[in-house]
């Protein structure tokens, strides 16, 4: 039972290892979803992002077709990031409980 413990407590660390790795990478990466406005006939791309219930759209420029695709992919890894964070936090939660018992928390 004691290496069952031992293993799971290695796991918990590296678990909080990763949850830092993310949010380290969600920090460098930019927040919100892009958005075409067309004022005129012309397109204009925004970058859509809220906080505290505030919406923001900042004017991303005159963006080349290659800028705006990166752009856009640099949106979707930060979703995942996202999505893998959430993952990570719900095993540490759990492995927490497992380890420690109920009551103590992280």
């Amino acid at each position: 039972m004691r290496t069952m413990i031992g293993v799971l407590k290695e796991e918990l660390l590296r678990l909080k290892e990763a949850e830092q790795s993310y949010l380290r990478e969600i920090r460098k990466l930019p927040r919100g979803s892009l958005h075409v406005k067309k004022i005129k006939k012309i397109a204009y791309l925004y970058l859509v992002s809220s906080k505290y219930s505030k919406i923001s759209y900042r004017y991303v420029g005159g963006v080349s077709e290659n800028e705006s695709k990166k752009l856009k992919d640099e949106i979707a890894l930060r979703k995942k990031y996202q999505q893998l964070l959430k993952e990570v936090r719900s095993n540490i939660k759990r492995i927490t409980k497992i380890v420690y018992g109920k009551r103590r928390t992280v």
